[in-house]
């Protein structure tokens, strides 16, 4: 069975914003200062991450010479998180870096699920390892990681009045299975192993292709389909959201599951 797997091209993308939220923004994000993400309130993953669905942060290892790189968001508290870059040896046992404090806020409605970071203080500079350090500092600062690496996980359930292997076999025959088709261009995505839990199928979301997996049950008279991905996103500034990524998705795979 193939291993799918997203480059960290992809992941570290500028995203951004897109779509109005009712819920009412802090103080901090309205005078845009603070960068500002917002996310669907209806996502069944809203526990994940700092919340919201939301994750943020990478690490990868290039080779033994060229080393490893990462950005970790790490919370200290439920209003408070600590970044953190690293440019380094592959093990990290010796590398250079940033940490810098961030003020975190969160904000729901039933339409939005909104976190804005402010920082708190400068970012500063720090050294891992043996005195004879020759690693340059990373060229991405802890802001960056915030921006660049926003990802909503977003989980829903769609009902179907037709069985469940009717509603797999519309996915089977309008989608993807597998994402085996390399042939158009692919929307920001998530690593899966085919075969491995609930199907996964590369779905038309709005003008991009993105990964989906898909499970559907008996219910009642029915069926409930329940569908995962990472969201697109759109930026304006200093904010961003997946507002309008969420409704393209739900939209797209009820069309597939209701055809």
């Amino acid at each position: 069975m193939s291993t799918f797997s997203w480059s960290l091209a992809l992941t570290l993308v500028g995203l951004g914003a897109l779509g109005a939220s009712s819920a009412q923004e802090p103080a901090n994000a309205r005078d845009g200062s603070a960068l500002v993400f917002v996310a669907p309130a209806d996502n069944e993953n809203s526990d994940e991450g700092l919340g919201c669905g939301t994750t943020f942060g990478f690490s990868y290892v290039i080779d033994n010479v060229k080393g490893s790189r990462s950005g970790k968001v790490e919370r200290e508290s439920s209003a408070a998180v600590l970044i953190t870059t690293f440019k380094g040896a592959a093990n990290g046992s010796t590398g250079k870096g940033q940490r810098q404090r961030f003020k975190l806020q969160h904000e729901a409605s039933p339409e939005s699920c909104i976190l804005s970071f402010q920082a708190d203080g400068a970012a500063e500079p720090y050294k891992k390892g043996s005195f004879m350090n020759l690693w340059e500092a990373p060229d991405f600062s802890p802001t960056a990681v915030l921006r660049d690496t926003f990802k909503v996980r977003y989980k829903f359930s769609v009902p179907s009045e037709y069985p469940p292997d009717s509603a797999i076999a519309n996915f089977d025959r309008l989608a993807d299975k597998g994402c085996n088709n390399v042939g158009y261009p692919r929307a920001l995505g998530f690593d899966y192993e085919n075969g491995v839990g609930d199907p996964v199928y590369c779905v038309k979301v709005g003008d991009k292709v993105q990964p989906v997996r898909i499970g559907c049950v008996p219910y009642r008279n029915g069926t409930t389909c329940t569908a995962s991905a990472v969201l697109q996103s759109s930026r304006e500034g200093n904010r961003y959201s997946a507002i309008e990524g969420a409704r393209l998705l739900r939209e797209s795979v009820s069309e597939i599951i209701n055809d």
